[in-house]
């Protein structure tokens, strides 16, 4: 008889470093669009890491709390200025939610088709499943910095995505009780 083992919840203190090229140009507070209209770009931002989380095998369900910080390098485009560093790192929190939005469960979307109609479920969002939830209890951050610009060529991304994410908690391990036989 074979028996398997879960792997061992991460160490507080493990590092993983995710990177990608930012799949759309990074979500702004300064926008302002309408929640429908920024929910594509939301979206791929959301995807983008669950890639990342999936690529690098990252654990599912085995954090509780993480410190979360996130790099952005944008390409010194000569039509195009790069933000100013000291003044534009507050200004990327919608990206920072969106990325943070990426590591927690998939969740069913729910609407009313009409007024006065059931709510019904129409999707479900993008998640990987690292931290149980997005709440303050969870999650250190996000952190966001500019970083040193990208060198720019045709092909160049708008910009390149760093994201640092350090285990603070892992879950408890799950208290397994001894099966016994009921009294007859």
């Amino acid at each position: 008889m074979t028996t398997t083992t879960e792997p061992a919840p991460p160490m507080p203190g493990t590092v993983w470093v995710l990177e990608f090229n930012a799949p759309v140009p990074p979500l702004s507070a300064n926008d302002r669009r309408r929640a429908i209209a920024k929910a594509p770009d939301i979206k791929q931002w959301r995807h983008a890491i669950s890639v990342a989380a999936r690529q690098q095998r990252l654990p599912v369900g085995q954090v509780e709390r993480i410190r979360l910080d996130i790099e952005l390098r944008f390409a010194d485009r000569p039509d195009r200025p790069i933000p100013d560093r000291e003044a534009s790192n507050h200004n990327g929190g919608a990206t920072g939610k969106a990325l943070l939005d990426g590591l927690t469960p998939s969740k069913p979307i729910r609407k009313r088709p009409f007024p006065g109609a059931k709510v019904a479920t129409i999707g479900q969002t993008v998640g990987y499943g690292l931290i149980p939830d997005d709440k303050d209890r969870n999650v250190d951050g996000p952190y966001l910095t500019i970083g040193e610009p990208l060198e720019w060529w045709p092909a160049c991304p708008s910009a390149t995505v760093r994201v640092t994410i350090t285990v603070l908690e892992p879950l408890p391990a799950p208290v397994r009780r001894a099966r016994t036989r009921a009294a007859r």
